[in-house]
């Protein structure tokens, strides 16, 4: 079973996605902000997988990208950015700490990114 570190604040997303993702058989860690994931990480935990929302309270997306991008660890992890935000500038920033696949939230539906989550944990 492929574990998913899925870093989300929104309770609505979590709760439906969340529910999506363990039914097709994966093991998912969900935290509500950049400090309890990065917490979770540094406790030694290296996921197959890690989704990322960039506008979060307190640390963005875009600073978990960079802090974990400097640990060996998680090199080989893919990263995956589920978010709201979709300017060319946002994939460009995010590009160079390993993001796999850049995702907008309300351009995509469930099965399409399930589909990306599954395609990303088979490579």
């Amino acid at each position: 079973m492929k574990k998913i570190l899925w870093i989300e604040d929104d309770d609505l997303m979590g709760s439906v996605l969340g529910a999506k993702l363990t039914a097709s058989g994966f093991e998912l860690v969900q935290t509500r902000s950049g400090e309890e994931a990065m917490a979770y990480l540094a406790a030694g935990a290296v996921p197959d997988l890690i989704v990322v929302d960039l506008l979060l309270p307190g640390m963005s997306g875009f600073d978990i990208l960079a802090a974990i991008a400097k640990d060996p660890r998680f090199s080989a992890v893919p990263k995956l950015v589920l978010s709201n935000l979709n300017q060319p500038a946002d994939w460009e920033k995010v590009r160079p700490y390993g993001v796999k696949k850049f995702l907008v939230k309300t351009s995509v539906s469930l099965e399409q990114i399930v589909g990306e989550i599954s395609a990303l944990c088979a490579a």
